[in-house]
């Protein structure tokens, strides 16, 4: 949260920041608390971070739906990457693997563990 300069920076990025950029990309994953949730306003729908990268350009957004914990959450993004980056799966079927993967470890069995990652935007048309 330093800028080039060296002086300090808020190095927070908040959606009306992130909706007023250029992003064309495949993929944004908003692995953080909460990314996917935001007040709702009729006949907009949901305001939430995830909705301000897709209007930024992103095709496809996974965040959060509630509060998450750091070492499962790690563990989740670890397994998502391995088969998206690592094999060359499509985002969703990655992320659905990594959350199979998750409930059918005991430790990580818990949904509260792996449920609140979902995908906003064209998640069923995959690119790869």
């Amino acid at each position: 949260m330093v800028g080039a300069d060296g002086q300090p920076r808020d190095g927070f990025v908040r959606a009306y920041e992130s909706r007023q950029m250029d992003l064309p990309l495949e993929l944004v994953n908003l692995s953080a608390c909460g990314t996917g949730k935001g007040p709702s306003v009729r006949g907009e729908g949901t305001m939430a971070l995830s909705r301000a990268f897709l209007e930024a350009g992103a095709r496809r957004v996974i965040a959060s739906l509630w509060s998450v914990g750091d070492k499962p959450t790690a563990r989740l993004m670890t397994l998502f990457y391995d088969g998206y980056l690592g094999r060359g799966l499509p985002a969703a079927a990655a992320l659905r693997e990594a959350q199979r993967a998750m409930l059918a470890d005991p430790a990580t069995a818990r949904p509260v563990d792996w449920a609140a990652f979902a995908f906003r935007g064209i998640w069923q048309s995959e690119i790869r």
